[in-house]
């Protein structure tokens, strides 16, 4: 993906200020879950807010995973059917715009792809898939491997589109897209492009990345490796 190079440009310019990208990177390297840490179920007292249906002894709860190489954080909703966990990154710091590019990546893995998730970046939301949010661009499983991918703004109730690539449950999998800063969206799988689409992009709207999971009769879980969001900066 030759795009990342033309985002990752240089920092300084001589006699220019400092252009370098807004760039978010979590690795999960540590953190904890508690009001004041790395997540926490109460707006801005954390890093990440963390919501859900019912918080369980099996972990609603974000985990920072030991001996997980890199950084590993794995979190699971209540087992019973529509019961949900969400997180999401506080401050919606992102703004997608005519004229400045974004990269999103993340890696991750869920324990079945017969759950349901989805994740991305939005408007703030607690409950993106009971609920969708007015602004997003996400990835999405529905009870099945197929990698679906949605971009909605003013909610439109745009349909998701398969991708045609499918997820394979207990492996890791990079999950990317690109803003071109014109008006397309291109969506990569491990790497390889996947879907485009120039419709209901969320142009003009502040988002930050979000995670959820969904049961859909059992305990649903997924582990992140890394998020990272590239953001041009303004001018």
């Amino acid at each position: 993906m030759t795009e990342y190079n033309q985002i990752f440009g240089p920092s300084f310019l001589p006699g220019k200020a400092f252009n370098g990208p807004v760039t978010f990177f979590d690795d999960f390297l540590t953190g904890v879950t508690e009001n004041g840490a790395k997540f926490a179920t109460t707006a801005d007292l954390g890093e990440w807010l963390v919501t859900a249906d019912t918080f369980t002894s099996h972990g609603a709860n974000p985990t920072v995973q030991d001996d997980a190489d890199g950084g590993w954080v794995r979190f699971a909703s209540d087992d019973d059917a529509g019961d949900q966990v969400t997180m999401q990154a506080n401050g919606e710091s992102f703004l997608l715009a005519i004229g400045r590019r974004t990269v999103y990546e993340t890696r991750l893995r869920f324990v079945s792809t017969t759950q349901d998730a989805l994740w991305g970046i939005s408007v703030n939301t607690t409950d993106p898939l009971g609920t969708r949010p007015s602004d997003y661009i996400g990835f999405e499983l529905d009870g099945t491997a197929d990698l679906e991918f949605t971009a909605d703004t003013g909610s439109a109730a745009t349909a998701q589109v398969d991708t045609t690539a499918n997820v394979v449950a207990g492996t890791f999998a990079t999950f990317s897209f690109i803003w071109d800063g014109i008006d397309t969206i291109r969506v990569y799988f491990n790497g390889a492009k996947v879907y485009q689409t120039k419709t209901t992009i969320p142009v003009g709207t502040f988002m930050s990345p979000f995670f959820t999971v969904q049961s859909a009769g059992a305990e649903p879980a997924m582990t992140i490796d890394y998020v990272l969001i590239v953001n041009d900066r303004a001018a």
